[in-house]
């Protein structure tokens, strides 16, 4: 319980918020593992494998280092499998602007000038 009180100033929002009131609920009487699983309402289903390693921890006396590596190695995993696929988004996001602006562009600095090029040599002088 005064783990969470000593780390929650050293992380972000809206984690900080979030371990601070596992503190005070466990100060106040609730139960540590209830106030722990309260945390996937707080944060979302993202941190359900934290809690689960904490309460697996705090129950059966589980060591938590390697529960708590295997989260943050999924957890990472997922975040990479995210920018992946965002990374295959990305040239279909890119084809409006090259067909609608760049394409034309081309056509008229490199076509343009060769046709009309072209066209002034077909006119025979008279």
């Amino acid at each position: 319980m005064s783990a969470l009180a000593d780390i929650s100033p050293r992380v972000a929002e809206p984690f900080r918020s979030e371990l601070l009131a596992v503190a005070k609920r466990t100060g106040a009487g609730e139960p540590f593992i209830e106030s722990v699983r309260r945390l996937r309402e707080g944060l979302g289903p993202s941190v359900s494998s934290v809690v689960y390693a904490v309460t697996a921890a705090e129950i059966d006396g589980a060591p938590l280092q390697p529960a708590l590596e295997r989260a943050a190695d999924e957890a990472h995993r997922r975040r990479r499998v995210r920018a992946e696929e965002a990374a295959r988004r990305v040239p279909v996001h890119m084809l409006f602007p090259l067909v609608f602006c760049i394409l034309p562009a081309f056509c008229l600095l490199t076509v343009v000038p060769l046709l009309i090029g072209t066209v002034a040599d077909l006119r025979l002088p008279s």
